[in-house]
């Protein structure tokens, strides 16, 4: 079962606008997956086409258009991090570098998919949290929530056995998990360190790097 704590209900503030939801399947989703498999940004023309529609969706209705799309978001990274541990080798020699490689890829493309949705996170994350809703986060922080939940807590025993410490060695593991659970700001340069071998590794077919398209 895919967890999708942190994240609010699809439906928990009404019935969600069709509009809201076919945008999102026909342009916003596509884009989306787009970036996260390339880890490159949109083209010009398409990059400000969609920005634009995410400028809409939130300004056509303020109360709910940012919830929505937040929503969606949500729902969107849960499945697609799912995806990623469904895909993980099942030799356990190949696990660390399979791992290793989704997380380079993964937070490369989430970082671009950020900046595109910086509308949303200025006008509804930003706000959100202002009022007292510490569990709404930035789209940057829904992904890596969502990545914590879904791809490395349920592979953490298998990554665990395979660095193979000694029980008196701290768990990088552990420090990750600490990392993502955090609100604290990150960047590309804190990424690349949080590889389980802390090295950035670059994906290789012969070893694992078989993610989700």
């Amino acid at each position: 079962m895919v967890a999708t704590s942190q994240s609010p209900s699809p439906r928990s503030s009404g019935s969600m606008s069709v509009d809201v939801l076919q945008i999102w399947q026909r342009q916003l989703e596509p884009a989306v997956a787009l970036m996260l498999r390339t880890q490159e940004s949109l083209g010009r023309a398409t990059h400000a086409a969609v920005y634009t529609t995410i400028y809409n969706v939130i300004m056509t209705d303020r109360e709910h258009g940012g919830h929505r799309l937040y929503t969606l978001l949500c729902v969107f990274y849960a499945a697609y991090t799912a995806k990623i541990f469904e895909a993980a080798p099942k030799d356990n020699a190949l696990v660390l570098a399979y791992y290793d490689s989704q997380w380079i890829r993964f937070t490369r493309g989430a970082t671009v998919v950020d900046r595109l949705f910086n509308y949303l996170n200025r006008d509804y994350v930003s706000l959100q949290r202002d009022e007292g809703r510490k569990d709404v986060k930035t789209v940057l922080h829904v992904a890596l929530t969502q990545w914590k939940l879904n791809m490395l807590d349920p592979i953490a025993w298998r990554l665990e056995a395979a660095l193979n410490l000694n029980t008196e060695e701290p768990s990088p593991i552990a420090q990750i998990a600490a990392k993502l659970a955090s609100d604290d700001a990150m960047t590309a340069a804190d990424f690349s360190t949080m590889c389980v071998r802390t090295i950035q590794f670059a994906p290789n077919p012969s070893e694992g790097d078989h993610g989700p398209n």
